[in-house]
């Protein structure tokens, strides 16, 4: 799961994320579940914290994902979701929130720079 962070600090706290993140949530929260890592109260606590984060959810990542995200996708050998993160990032120039280490490389190969909590 990634998220998209502005290249720049502002007052704004908004965070971009493309348009599968709601389900890549739940399936993350769905098998930490099942291999008992974190319980049902947890999840749900995780979804209330989340609830309170200003995400904007890019509309253009279907429309990119007939055309720059494949090619993205190729070129640094990702799955078809984190290029769309990348994509995004790239085409709005934001940093991206990830622990993903090929995701992390793609991104620098790209000039796309890692965001870093303070």
């Amino acid at each position: 799961m990634q998220l998209i962070a502005p290249a720049h600090r502002t007052r704004e706290t908004s965070r971009f994320a493309c348009h599968a993140l709601e389900l890549e949530i739940f399936n993350v929260i769905a098998k930490a579940e099942i291999k008992g890592l974190v319980t049902e109260a947890q999840s749900e606590a995780f979804l209330e914290m989340l609830a309170g984060i200003n995400i904007r959810v890019d509309a253009a990542t279907f429309a990119m994902a007939l055309s720059a995200t494949p090619h993205i996708a190729r070129r640094h050998r990702l799955s078809t979701y984190d290029a769309s993160y990348l994509e995004l990032a790239m085409r709005e120039g934001l940093t991206v929130a990830t622990l993903d280490q090929n995701l992390q490389k793609a991104a620098s190969k790209s000039g796309v720079k890692r965001f870093a909590a303070r």
